[in-house]
Parts: structure tokens; sequence; C-alpha cells
């Protein structure tokens, strides 16, 4: 089955002074009315329920991220004791979702893209889950196009 993992450990520095420390971009309104970490999950919830969607975050984020996603259980936002940067965090939530499902397959998320248009994102989701499906043991990232 597809499990989701949303990346949103991140400190905010990128968009300071907007973004910082205690408040940062995950949890920023960009592009629309929702915050980022709740338009990552809003995007993926159409392809997977909140019972295998999972939240990696920093340990001090974890009630504002509760708060932004209420829907998603408690128990699938980790906090981090110290953040270690990408590769980490998708080690621990590869570790936690394994637990539950051992065939399960993984798509990981940033919380702080803005991602237009959604339906193509979806698709596109769809298409690798699929690939994923027949071929275990791949791996498939996404990229963007170079706007110029």
């Amino acid at each position: 089955m597809l499990h989701a993992m949303i990346m949103a450990g991140g400190g905010g520095t990128r968009f300071w002074p907007r973004s910082r420390q205690k408040k940062p971009k995950q949890f920023l309104q960009l592009g629309g009315d929702r915050s980022l970490i709740q338009q990552a999950y809003e995007r993926l919830e159409a392809a997977v329920p909140p019972e295998r969607m999972w939240v990696i975050t920093s340990e001090a984020y974890r009630q504002e991220t509760q708060a932004h996603l209420p829907a998603l259980a408690n128990d699938h936002i980790i906090g981090e004791p110290v953040g270690r940067d990408t590769a980490p965090c998708v080690a621990l939530g590869a570790a936690l979702i394994i637990k539950t499902d051992p065939e399960a397959v993984m798509l990981v998320s940033p919380a702080d893209h803005v991602i237009e248009p959604v339906q193509e994102f979806r698709r596109a989701v769809h298409a690798a889950h699929e690939i994923c499906k027949d071929s275990p043991n791949t791996f498939l990232t996404f990229g963007i196009p170079i706007c110029v």
C-alpha cells in the first residue's frame, strides 16, 4: 500500500524575516489561504488516507504541526529530537512505515513546496505508485521543469 511521509523539519531561515526559528516556512501561508504543510497534506490525501500519512518534524514543532493537521493522528507526527537533514529523516520514516506495512510503497514529500497544478501532481503520484507496485525495490524521484 502507498504511504506518504511529509518532511517538515526545517528551521525557518530561508524566508527570513517572515519565516524564522519560531515560525518556519511550512507554517506560512504562501500561495493561498492554507499553510504550506496543509497544502502538502491536501495534495497527498487524494492518494493516501490519513492512517497511512506521516509527518517527520522537529520535536519543537509537533504541537504546531498537529494544529495545522488536526485530521492526522498524533502518533503519525514524529518529532526528531535533533534535525539531521533529509537522509536521516527519510530513514526514520522508512523504519516506522516498514513496521506497520512491510510491503509499503513510500512517497516522500517536502512540506514547504508550492506544487501546481495539483491534479498533474496527483496523476504523477498515481503513475509512480503503479510503477513501484509492478517493480519492487524501485526508487523514483520527481523533478520540476526549469522555468526560464
